[in-house]
């Protein structure tokens, strides 16, 4: 029975390695036609993404507060991801990146909002060029 069990761990041990090499050389040989295909391509592309950053007092509860009072108005703007918020000894910020740029209306409302929290705008607008690799569909 013994002997049984360990035959059969080993048959799978086996044909698991002779699929995953398979595998790696298959993978292997798609990503050099990838290249070689893309090579006459522009391989990247620019990605323009609008920094806003606002400091306030140093209290972390307050930080959250404010973090989270800007969340829900930026979902209905379409951004689905967070913002961050930076802890100094001095001065907190509440920094919002996002890769399209608000209006006057929707700066004025977060202005607004953050100011509740005593937060106030120190650069607002701040255009950042990334570098972007293209997506492969694997």
């Amino acid at each position: 029975m013994k002997v049984l069990i360990i035959l059969i761990i080993a048959v799978i041990l086996i044909t698991g390695c002779i699929g995953k090499t398979t595998n790696n050389i298959e993978n292997e040989n798609n990503s050099q036609n990838i290249s070689i295909e893309d090579t006459s391509k522009e391989n990247i592309s620019t990605e323009y993404w609008y920094i806003y950053t606002y400091e306030g007092p140093s209290d972390v509860e307050n930080s959250e507060n404010s973090r989270m009072a800007v969340i829900p108005y930026l979902r209905k703007l379409g951004w689905n991801d967070g913002i961050t918020v930076t802890y100094g000894n001095i001065k907190h910020s509440v920094i919002i990146a996002l890769p399209f740029q608000l209006t006057n209306e929707s700066i004025n409302n977060i202005n607004q909002t953050l100011a509740n929290y005593n937060f106030e705008p120190v650069r607002i607008d701040e255009i950042v060029e990334l570098e972007v690799l293209p997506k492969f569909e694997s």
